[in-house]
């Protein structure tokens, strides 16, 4: 099954996210489901910055320095 992969890019500290993002990025991020992260927490906190409607429903992938090849496949 193929799907679309967006690239949308997170904040470093503390920041107004309607200073920094298109309004349409934050629209895109809130009809999404799955998410690529480094880190889950700090990918909670960036979607509860852009309001998302049910944080429960979304799911993560994480890949970071610990995130082995053979789970890249």
């Amino acid at each position: 099954m193929l799907g679309t992969l967006f690239l949308i890019p997170v904040t470093l500290g503390d920041c107004n996210l309607d200073d920094i993002l298109p309004k349409k990025n934050i629209e895109t991020t809130n009809t999404l489901t799955q998410f690529i992260a480094e880190n889950a927490k700090d990918a909670r906190a960036f979607l509860k910055k852009c309001n998302y409607p049910d944080i429960t429903k979304a799911e993560f992938a994480l890949i970071n320095k610990h995130t082995e090849a053979k789970e890249l496949l």
